[in-house]
């Protein structure tokens, strides 16, 4: 409701409506996108932009990590269930707001979803590397002309995202100017710019583009065969 009024008053006369989800339930990530799909027709723009930092470790109602699960594998998810009427509804696009946390981030797919070095910090690096690696591929999947993946980091913004994972002193790449970052963002959002997919993400969207790891990373989260928990996910 707080959402509500806050885009009423910076919109007026926008025509606003609600859908809530659990995105620690993948069966509430399921209703919410049959939700959306009754009641829009026509879909313009996706942003996947839920997420937290857990303050100590704990699975989702599936028995994932729960901040791979919140971060990654539910947006992941709503994604591929809002695809085809995003497809439709072309020009379209799909911003994932991911972070500069990701740097430094190593995933192994075998324990992504439980993690044997479980950190807040490493946690949420992980699944912001797991946000940049799945834009990359869908970008590259999608026909630009009809779709375009991007995602960013946000800059500083005064969500206290944090506030219960102890100091952040140790992330300095999060503490970047918030007036470039919305520039970035504005630009994500912008539907004019048709066929610029990861273009917004100006450092993360080419970094680690020559690093065999993260390459190999791409090539899995590109084939669905090998994408963990795929029969899970699309159940």
């Amino acid at each position: 409701e707080a959402a509500r009024r806050l885009v009423a008053e910076r919109v007026p006369g926008a025509e606003l409506a609600t859908a809530l989800a659990d995105f620690s339930a993948l069966d509430e990530v399921r209703a919410l996108a049959a939700d959306i799909l009754r009641r829009h027709p026509r879909l313009d723009l996706l942003v996947n932009n839920a997420g937290l930092i857990a303050p100590r470790y704990a699975v989702s109602a599936d028995g994932y990590e729960l901040t791979v699960a919140v971060n990654h594998l539910a947006p992941f998810l709503l994604t591929n269930l809002l695809l085809d009427r995003l497809t439709a509804s072309a020009p379209a696009r799909i911003v994932t707001v991911a972070s500069q946390a990701h740097r430094g981030a190593a995933l192994d797919l075998a324990t992504m979803t439980h993690p044997p070095d479980w950190t807040p910090l490493s946690a949420y690096g992980r699944s912001k590397l797991a946000n940049v690696l799945f834009t990359r591929a869908l970008a590259r999947r999608l026909d630009p002309a009809a779709v375009t993946a991007c995602c960013l980091h946000p800059g500083v913004i005064a969500t206290a995202i944090g506030d219960r994972a102890g100091s952040l002193a140790g992330l300095p790449a999060l503490w970047t100017g918030p007036n470039d970052n919305a520039l970035f963002g504005d630009a994500c959002i912008d539907l004019d710019l048709v066929g610029a997919s990861r273009c917004a993400f100006r450092v993360m969207a080419e970094e680690g583009a020559g690093d065999p790891q993260k390459r190999v990373l791409q090539i899995k989260f590109r084939n669905r065969r090998s994408l963990l928990l795929l029969a899970s996910l699309s159940g």
